[in-house]
């Protein structure tokens, strides 16, 4: 699915997890 840019992936979710976490 995302073999390209398997860093920018997973860049991409840490951010969203951290901005969950702070929204909470």
């Amino acid at each position: 699915m995302t073999k390209t840019h398997p860093y920018m992936l997973h860049l991409f979710i840490y951010y969203i997890y951290i901005f969950l976490v702070l929204k909470v």
